[in-house]
């Protein structure tokens, strides 16, 4: 029985510095929520506030666009409101797991730390010709580690459309991929500095920058430079978290 106990403690201890380390990057992540919009461009930014006891907070912040297409809207809503209904459930089933584990004398007065959600947004421009921007997500629902996602958002507005990253390079034609795939591992070679011994850390950005679409999914853009966003596991070990590549709109050869 004492062992149990022992057992017990270890992982609320562990679970509550988890919940610590993630409740610093969440309060130091709201300070970048809702960047003013800017003007000349009709944007409304749409908050959620939403609390339940104990078990969870949410905080979100993204941006709407009255006078864009709804099925662009609609594309940003769908994305913040499946990771909402997806940490709600993560949520409550961390909880009910918790619980299960306390002996049954003690569930009813369990006091724990809320699970959180961020949602937030950060522009790359947003004016009368082109909208680009990313929103993160970061959700600590139980575990040692909080999840992060990202998603990114390009529209042409004068011609009404989505903008691809084909649509970036056009002097690349058919093998941009492979230009920037090139472009993205030599950078991220630079900045992370795997060296030969590193061999499971090189096939990870092997495999990460291999010339998909998948794998260039995530980008935004400004008048010279597109920004290539790599998830958290994507491109490096967890511990290197999200990395990013900006490349001029012109590769040099």
């Amino acid at each position: 029985m004492k062992g149990k106990k022992i057992f017990l403690i270890l992982v609320f201890g562990l679970a509550a510095f988890a919940l610590g380390m993630f409740a610093d990057v969440f309060l130091r992540a709201q300070q970048s929520l809702a960047p003013a919009p800017e003007r000349g461009f009709p944007l409304t930014i749409v908050n959620v506030n939403e609390a339940e006891g104990r078990l969870y907070e949410i905080k979100v912040s993204y941006p709407s666009f009255p006078s864009l297409p709804e099925s662009f809207d609609s594309l940003i809503r769908s994305f913040v409101e499946a990771n909402i209904e997806t940490f709600k459930v993560a949520a409550r089933d961390s909880m009910e797991a918790r619980i299960a584990t306390l002996p049954e004398a003690e569930r009813e007065k369990f006091v724990s730390e809320p699970f959180y959600l961020l949602v937030s947004w950060t522009p790359a421009q947003i004016s009368d010709n082109y909208v680009s921007f990313v929103v993160r997500v970061y959700a600590y629902e139980g575990g040692a580690n909080g999840r992060e996602e990202l998603a990114t958002f390009n529209y042409d507005v004068k011609k009404r459309k989505e903008v691809t990253l084909r649509d970036l390079f056009p002097e690349e034609g058919d093998g941009y991929l492979e230009k920037v795939s090139k472009v993205s591992r030599e950078s991220l070679l630079g900045v992370l500095g795997f060296g030969g011994e590193s061999e499971f850390a090189l096939g990870m950005l092997e495999e990460g920058t291999k010339p998909t679409e998948e794998n260039f999914r995530h980008f935004t853009f400004t008048d010279d430079a597109v920004i290539i966003y790599f998830e958290k596991y994507r491109v490096a070990p967890g511990s290197f978290g999200e990395q990013r590549v900006a490349i001029p709109r012109v590769i040099v050869r």
